[in-house]
Order: structure tokens, then sequence, then C-alpha cells
């Protein structure tokens, strides 16, 4: 009977319990690895992508103040400072761009839940004005 026993315990494959609980546990410290640093990885994504739309603001707001103010119309003076807001689009569209005089302007890009980015930046006309 002990043999007939044992000749069925030898012809049986596979894993014990004890042996698929220990991969369980490696897979559980894997994972407990993984997460944070793939959402590390999101984070700083997020921030290039809104330095990004920031530069782009930037230059945008910076052609625009540069266009109109050498045309005689008034309209922006180098020696001020600019707050240039805009919105840019889930696909990296760029709205329309308002422009508006600023003490304190500020450099900030906030990403809404819809997955579009509110967008402000910093425009100084004195650094506008083009080196002789």
């Amino acid at each position: 009977m002990k043999e007939m026993i044992k000749k069925i315990r030898e012809e049986k494959g596979g894993f014990t319990l004890a042996e698929l609980l220990i991969v369980v546990a490696i897979v559980l410290v894997l994972v407990a690895i993984a997460v944070p640093v793939f959402t590390g990885a999101l984070g700083k994504a997020d921030e290039a992508v809104g330095n990004a739309n920031i530069r782009t603001v930037k230059v945008q707001a910076a052609s625009t103040i540069m266009l109109n103010e050498g045309t005689g119309q008034g309209k922006y003076d180098l020696t001020k400072k600019y707050q240039a807001t805009a919105t840019v689009s889930k696909e990296g569209d760029l709205g329309d761009v308002a422009i508006e005089e600023s003490t304190n302007p500020e450099d900030k890009a906030t990403k809404n839940d819809d997955g579009t980015w509110t967008i402000k930046a910093k425009v100084e006309g004195e650094n506008l004005t083009p080196a002789p």
C-alpha cells in the first residue's frame, strides 16, 4: 500500500503550495518596487510637458508683443512685464494667448482633469529687446 501511494506521488507533476506562495511573494515585491518608480516617471513626464508648454506660450506672447510694439499701435511697452495665459489641448494645440500687463507675472503649468493644460507664462518686455 505504501508503495502504491509513493508511486502515485512520484507520478504527479506540478508545484507545491509553498513554491507557488514564494513565487506570488516575489511578484508582489517586484510590483511594490515598480509602481512608485512608474508613478515618479509619469510625474516627471508631466512636468516636462508643462515646461515645454510654458516655453511655447512665451514664444507666442513674445512674438505678439514684438510685432505689435513696432507698429505704432502702442499696445505693448517693452519696459513692462506681461502675464501671458493660454490653454493647450490634449493633442498639444495652443489656444488663443491672452497678454496682460502684470507687476508680478509667473510661470505656471496646470494640468486639468480633462487632459488640457492651463499655462501662465511670464514675459518681460526688456528681455525682448534685440542686442545691438
